[in-house]
């Protein structure tokens, strides 16, 4: 995953209004006065507004040049114009001009502190650029001016996830040997743990899950299909053969299944684009579930660039086969945070050298234990992070823990029984949701985990709730055995008396 740079737009369009005075007989009318909202503007001021509102269209076409251009007349005839300046620096950061962006943007909180978008915006130029340090300093600053603006979770956020990924490279560069040449980024990469497919595995099994016709999620275009399976060819490519695919019809059996959703609570942060649910143990990776959002994220956005869909699957992908931390390097794609320039990214060398060093047969999956941490890889730690997810909800991801516990240790009774418990909420979300089919195989997973409950009223709770989705399948006989079963568990015991 990656954590997508922050970028402020300033959506609401300037409405200028003019009244003719005398008789309009030239281009530029002699006597024409200008208003905004009520107040008299000059005629430099006004064309800043048109040329302002002009740019907005062209930016959502992504036509960045074209913004660029107006804004800058725009900042000419209105210097003081803060909106006007403030995404001149945002669209000369997506067109990769990010020194020139920075200093309108400084120039902009200069005149106008005030403006919390301006805060934003660089902060997020700074992050998508690579320099952390100074995204960390411009969000920090951010909070401390608006702590009530709507966007300040998001940015504690992001100041939590910056500082973990700057403590993580400094301890990597602390144990980096004096002079000693980085042709990749494999100590960064595998900070926490080395984790790969296992040779044995390959060709890779992988579930693209393409939409059909009359079934694509919203926002679904045919060709973040094509992006998808391109990204998996090219890294396969630039694996120097360490990795190869085969594309099957089926998630059945497959060892990469793909997800598209519009559904942002699919994935743990929406802004990231997409997600690696990542199964491993101590024999490698066992299976991946790679989550991709087909919806708009940010309110900038209009229709999603393929490239950029191309961007997030090759990062997914990377993550997918067992890069599971960053670059420190922005041009790397497995840097950690969307580059600030909106262009098609490739995997770079150091990329394709990384995966290549990883993928060595001397090098074998282990754990790295740091000062303070504790193995998120342990069967009790998953199953205690799937108790805190239940808790707030959040059955399917509470579920994803609970299976990783078990692939640990399957005779785990904790994590099997609160499986079943969880699986049984996740079943009534899909019932309730219309998707009967998978609400039964959720429902008949978690009886069969429940066989060894030692409270019998969990499992006759579930029966009772699968005998409902039952008769709204129009199956009564079968529904009605469920309840009679369930009954059965829970009926108290028969005492027969003696006769005197």
């Amino acid at each position: 995953m990656a954590s997508k740079a922050w970028f402020a737009f300033h959506l609401t369009l300037l409405a200028a209004s003019l009244i003719f005075a005398g008789t309009a007989t030239a281009a530029e009318p002699a006597g024409t006065r200008y208003y905004l909202k009520g107040k008299e503007i000059s005629a430099a001021q006004y064309q800043a507004i048109m040329l302002f509102n002009e740019s907005y269209g062209t930016f959502r076409e992504g036509k960045y040049e074209q913004a660029a251009e107006s804004l800058r007349r725009a900042v000419s005839l209105n210097p003081d114009m803060a909106e006007a300046r403030c995404n001149l620096g945002l669209v000369l950061a997506r067109l990769g001009q990010v020194d020139e962006s920075i200093q309108q943007l400084k120039q902009c909180i200069s005149q106008f502190p005030d403006r919390s978008e301006a805060w934003a915006t660089l902060a997020g130029v700074y992050q998508g650029s690579g320099q952390l340090s100074e995204a960390v300093a411009g969000y920090r600053e951010f909070l401390r001016r608006f702590p009530k603006d709507e966007m300040a979770g998001k940015a504690a956020c992001l100041i939590k996830d910056l500082e973990k990924e700057l403590g993580e490279q400094a301890s990597v560069a602390k144990s980096l040997k004096p002079g000693e040449k980085e042709d990749d980024y494999f100590p960064y990469t595998t900070y926490n743990c080395v984790t790969k497919w296992p040779s044995e595995k390959m060709p890779l099994k992988v579930f693209l899950n393409e939409p059909t016709a009359g079934n694509f999620p919203p926002n679904y275009r045919l060709e973040f299909g094509r992006a998808l399976k391109d990204s998996f060819e090219q890294w396969s490519e630039r694996s120097n053969n360490k990795v190869s695919f085969d594309f099957v019809d089926s998630a059945a059996g497959a060892d990469i299944d793909c997800l598209w959703t519009s559904d942002i609570t699919k994935v743990t942060r929406p802004s990231e684009r997409g997600e690696a649910k990542i199964a491993y143990s101590s024999r490698g990776i066992e299976h991946v579930t790679i989550v991709l959002l087909t919806c708009a994220i940010t309110p900038d956005e209009n229709r999603l660039p393929e490239h950029v869909m191309h961007t997030a699957c090759l990062h997914e992908i990377g993550h997918a086969l067992g890069l599971m931390g960053h670059s420190p390097h922005p041009s790397d794609v497995m840097f950690c945070s969307v580059p600030a320039a909106d262009q098609k990214h490739q995997i770079s060398p150091a990329d394709a050298a990384t995966l290549q060093h990883l993928y060595l047969s001397e090098v074998l999956p282990v754990y790295k234990f740091h000062e303070g941490q504790v193995n998120p890889n342990d069967k009790i730690v998953l199953n205690n992070e799937g108790v805190d997810l239940a808790q707030t909800g959040d059955f399917r991801r509470a579920a994803e823990k609970f299976e990783a516990s078990l692939k640990l240790d399957q005779g785990y009774g904790a994590a099997r029984n609160n499986l079943g418990a969880v699986l049984n909420n996740v079943a009534i979300q899909l019932m309730e949701s219309g998707n009967w089919q998978e609400s039964e195989s959720c429902f008949k997973r978690a009886m069969t985990l429940q066989v060894k409950e030692s409270n019998p009223a969990k499992r006759a709770s579930t029966m009772r709730n699968y005998s409902c989705l039952l008769r709204r399948l129009n199956r009564p006989a079968e529904a009605t055995k469920m309840e009679t079963m369930a009954q059965s568990l829970v009926r108290p015991p028969v005492t027969s008396l003696k006769p005197r």
